[in-house]
């Protein structure tokens, strides 16, 4: 059974026959009003809700104790508000020019911050009340019981009562009619008139008709019992201090029974909460504070309610400003989503109940993405929309809109280390320190992204795998593919780590990662390069001035400097024509056969000229009228640059020489260079003769 269920059940067992059953709860705004406060009143509301759904009338009040003295400036207020120190928060002016009164700024944040959670509340503005005269005539009862008060009081102190303090002890907190402040002394009291009269340390003596209100009231461990009479409290939390053994509670309890012959309510005591993400400790007259305004920039109120309301009150819990954010997120979005599955335990599902405000309709949107993807996008929600849609989660703006701006809240404000941003252009420098292993790894996941559209499970197949060996351990295994991870991480954002890697590229348009992953061996374009090639030909004077007739082509194209050789052997049609000609010519196609025995001798293409004339000088087959013949190509291979637009269509660019680096290229570009294929181009071509030496070469 959820905790307030079981105190709604006690306190129907304790009080069965009201007809409404009162929840209250109250705080001093002496500055803004931390979410430790709220604990306060979310046990009160919870309870009150458990009531509710027993079939219950509820009534969920709330006291701002507004009426108390200003004690101590906050840090976030300025110095010379220390003048105002013994007023009334009421009476002290907005340190922020915003608002009638110190207090009306801190009570209209904190209930702005209460609607926005879905709480309804009966608010009580105790300076009011105490001024309407609407407490007199318990002002009055506790004046002259003020004896029997402090026997109570003194029977929770540690030191002695003395009877002269006995005798000069009077219940009540007086407001200086001229100067403001709390700095009196009572001189006496008369029973029978009900008036008292005061002196102030500014001189002022006065005599005040209590049955009228005014500027007074009574000290808190009064004020609270007799608020719990004057408003019928069933229940009340508090905080631990006051449930302790001889605590604020227990003191108020005796009075409320003797003084004002009134049981006090079931109370409830609770343990503090606790921040991570930050290391002040919240206190709202220090000004150091988380407070629920600020707590809903980041979680969504169901979250908080949730948050509130799984916690027993007697159990501390941190609430969570750092990356323990996205655990929270999660964790909310399981329970709910196993709750409208219909597969939730009791526990899980009326803390869901508990959490959930009418009118909301929640969708789990993964948080830890929106604060992944959201600055990736710059504030774009079509970007972002289509990169859900890549996920196959195909969430609309108006679905994700108020979480998105809650995670970039909290990323800007709390964890800016956290921040995802792309990379403008390749880390070039960085790429050139991995080991060429490594670097094989970036090649292939790109060349893998460049070529399909993956599944989210095939990809994340392929990013295991790719470091991955076998005949290692899987330890060793796992520690190359956290090495992997790694290397990508920088390599798109800069840093070590990031969201979930498979999820990341899937969400990310390809032209945004790509480019991030293209890199050649250098930083620049590879340079150009002059090739030469030679052949050797053995042919008679005819084929000799065919040749010189019809001068090899050598198209431009594209190969690599491995295939250039057979390349240059099969395109040029000229030489396939000449060597045909040949061929009619030695079998008398052209006419008689010419006084030459045997066929012309066409050698393979070399890259060294010395190896050509040797094989003119091999005897295989000379003739007396054969002519030895060299010929030479001189041809320009630049790099070949592929360059992919945005509309998907791959060009080619050729550049001359390495003077151009990736940065030369539009942003829109996404560039790599296919190393090692390059552009050729025949810049010379010769033939020439070598001279017989007695018949020999």
């Amino acid at each position: 059974m959820h905790w307030a269920d079981k105190i709604a059940e006690r306190i129907l067992e304790a009080r069965p026959e009201k007809e409404e059953y009162v929840c209250a709860a109250g705080i001093s705004p002496s500055g803004s009003v931390h979410i430790g406060n709220f604990r306060d009143v979310a046990i009160a509301f919870f309870v009150a809700r458990a009531l509710q759904d027993l079939g219950k009338t509820t009534r969920l009040l709330f006291s701002w104790d507004e009426f108390d003295r200003f004690r101590k400036v906050p840090a976030n207020i300025p110095d010379n508000f220390s003048q105002y120190i013994g007023k009334p928060y009421t009476a002290i002016p907005d340190p922020f020019g915003c608002h009638p009164s110190y207090s009306a700024h801190f009570e209209s944040e904190f209930e702005d911050a209460i609607r926005n959670l879905g709480i309804q509340l009966d608010y009580r503005y105790q300076a009011s009340e105490y001024q309407s005269g609407r407490y007199s005539e318990w002002i009055i009862t506790a004046l002259r019981k003020r004896k029997q008060i402090y026997d109570i009081l003194a029977a929770f102190r540690t030191q002695p009562p003395s009877e002269k303090e006995r005798e000069n002890y009077y219940p009540i907190s007086i407001y200086c009619s001229i100067c403001g402040k709390d700095d009196i002394e009572v001189e006496s009291f008369s029973d029978d008139s009900q008036e008292v009269t005061y002196c102030c340390k500014c001189g002022n003596r006065e005599i005040l008709d209590l049955t009228k209100g005014g500027n007074f009231k009574l000290p808190w461990k009064i004020d609270w019992p007799m608020r719990w009479m004057y408003e019928k409290v069933d229940f009340e939390p508090g905080g631990k201090d006051h449930a302790s053994i001889g605590g604020s509670f227990y003191v108020a309890k005796r009075i409320s029974e003797v003084i004002f012959e009134h049981p006090a309510p079931m109370f409830q005591g609770y343990e503090f909460i606790g921040l991570t993400g930050t290391t002040s400790k919240m206190s709202g007259s220090s000004g150091s504070s988380l407070t629920p305004s600020e707590l809903l920039n980041i979680y969504q109120p169901e979250i908080i309610r949730w948050m509130f309301t799984r916690f027993v009150p007697n159990k501390a819990f941190n609430l969570c400003l750092d990356e323990e954010i996205l655990r929270q997120y999660d964790e909310f979005d399981r329970a709910l989503t196993i709750v409208r599955q219909g597969r939730a335990s009791d526990q899980i599902r009326r803390n869901i109940e508990m959490s959930l405000i009418e009118g909301r309709k929640l969708v789990t949107v993964p948080f830890r993405q929106l604060a992944s993807f959201s600055t990736v996008v710059h504030g774009n929600l079509d970007v972002l929309e289509q990169m859900f849609a890549r996920l196959n989660t195909p969430y609309k703006k108006s679905e994700f809109k108020e979480r998105l701006e809650k995670a970039e809240y909290w990323l800007h404000n709390y964890s800016p280390e956290s921040v995802t941003n792309l990379r403008e252009s390749p880390d070039h420098e960085y790429f050139s320190q991995l080991r060429e292993e490594e670097k094989q790894w970036v090649h292939a996941l790109r060349e893998s992204l460049s070529k399909t559209d993956l599944t989210f499970d095939e990809l994340t197949v392929l990013l295991y795998s790719i470091p991955k060996v076998p005949g290692i351990t899987d330890q060793e295994n796992k520690s190359r593919q956290r090495e992997f991870f790694s290397i990508v991480y920088k390599l798109l954002i800069g840093k070590d780590t990031g969201p979930r890697l498979a999820t990341f590229l899937k969400a990310l348009d390809p032209k945004q990662v790509l480019p991030l992953l293209s890199f050649s061996s250098n930083q620049k374009l590879p340079n150009e390069e002059t090739v030469h090639l030679y052949r050797a030909i053995w042919a008679d004077q005819k084929i000799y001035d065919e040749l010189l007739a019809r001068k090899p082509i050598l198209p431009d194209g594209i190969t690599s400097k491995e295939e250039l050789d057979n390349l240059v052997g099969m395109a040029i049609e000229n030489f396939g024509s000449i060597r045909m000609a040949a061929m009619q010519h030695l079998t008398g196609a052209f006419g008689p056969a010419p006084n030459v025995r045997g066929k012309p001798i066409f050698t393979f293409w070399t890259r060294k000229q010395e190896m050509a004339e040797q094989r003119l000088r091999e005897p295989s087959y000379c003739n007396l009228g054969a002519i030895p013949i060299i010929i030479e190509c001189e041809i320009q291979m630049s790099p070949r640059v592929i360059v992919a637009k945005d509309s998907g269509i791959y060009q080619e660019k050729i550049f001359e020489g390495a003077d151009y680096t990736f940065e030369d290229f539009e942003p829109e570009d996404e560039v790599f260079v296919a190393e090692p294929v390059y552009h050729y181009s025949v810049t010379k071509y010769n033939e020439r003769t070598l001279e017989r030496e007695n018949g020999a070469l």
